[in-house]
């Protein structure tokens, strides 16, 4: 039996073998990173951004900001809501599932379910980590605040999204802007543009502030496949 065959028809034997030698099926050692880049501002017009590369895995994010109200338990506390999807064309196989759903792959399928479950775990690792001092976000006590809404897209696949995303998403808020803001009258201001609630106007002077980071979490993944452990799984 060739190769190729018996890593169709035994997968999990086929990678075991390479895995207890040490090294992958491409030649790469078990616990070899792959090349990692990220370069933070990639995106001009958002307010915060970066693109993260690991291997040939790409995931760029955008950060945008908008006024909202706090909580009632936690009146200082600004927003973070974290999106991540998957381009039609980051792999053959999700550019068929992203015609078959119309767009973007978001039709309750398992990578669908999997991006989601991505997402959840970089909202927990920014809270559990309190890299983000969400206070920091307050423009009004009570009343309003900043929330953060990150979208990242995943525009190549070859595994391990979660890894890079988190990259691009702490490189991101690492440069993102606050505008600065203007608490005036309701009735004052006219030919201003407001922002969620009447008496919050961002300031025309445009100047702006840095968010500032306590720490910056840096995601590394291992598998684990009979007690061989290996660094950074191959989406196989």
């Amino acid at each position: 039996m060739d190769a190729l065959r018996f890593q169709k028809l035994h997968p999990r034997e086929f990678h075991r073998k390479f895995l207890e030698a040490g090294v992958r099926p491409d030649g790469r050692g078990a616990m070899t990173v792959r090349k990692t880049l990220v370069t933070p501002a990639a995106i001009s017009s958002a307010d915060g951004s970066a693109l993260a590369k690991v291997g040939n895995t790409t995931v760029l994010c955008g950060l945008k900001l908008e006024i909202g109200s706090p909580s009632a338990l936690a009146p200082k506390q600004g927003g973070l809501v974290v999106d991540v999807r998957m381009a039609p064309l980051a792999s053959p196989g999700h550019s068929k599932q992203a015609a078959q759903s119309g767009g973007f792959i978001s039709n309750g399928n398992a990578l669908d379910k999997e991006l989601k479950s991505i997402s959840r775990v970089i909202s927990q690792v920014i809270s559990s980590s309190e890299m983000l001092n969400l206070d920091e976000l307050c423009i009004k006590e009570g009343d309003a605040v900043w929330v953060v809404y990150v979208d990242c897209l995943c525009i190549d696949y070859s595994g391990n999204v979660l890894d890079a995303a988190l990259l691009a998403v702490v490189a991101a808020l690492g440069n993102l802007k606050l505008p600065a803001t203007e608490i005036v009258d309701s009735t004052a201001g006219a030919g201003a543009t407001s922002a969620a609630a009447s008496e919050i106007l961002i300031s025309a002077s445009g100047s702006t502030s840095n968010l500032v980071l306590s720490c910056r979490p840096v995601p590394l993944t291992f598998g684990l496949l009979d007690e061989v452990i290996f660094q950074f799984p191959h989406p196989h």
